[in-house]
């Protein structure tokens, strides 16, 4: 789940359950194509660095969780002043 503003900045939300792989790649389809973004971890601090909008639809970003573990994706304009 994620909720982006007019602008494309906003959060993506990152669930697992008791089941799956702890590594998983998400994607954010819903961003800007053509923007770039800051990405950061907001609950273990981790800077996952500067994405294309593009990559960020494509490849996604490789996040790791421990079984029920959670994840907010702060998803900033890298562009922004």
């Amino acid at each position: 789940w994620g909720k982006l503003n007019a602008q494309g900045q906003g959060a993506v939300v990152v669930l697992r359950g008791s089941g799956g792989a702890a590594r998983r790649t998400v994607t954010v389809p819903w961003v800007q194509r053509s923007a770039t973004y800051r990405v950061t971890g907001v609950f273990n601090g981790k800077a996952y660095g500067v994405v294309s909008g593009a990559t960020l639809q494509d490849r996604g970003i490789a996040l790791e969780l421990p079984v029920y573990g959670q994840e907010v994706l702060e998803l900033a304009s890298a562009t922004a002043r």
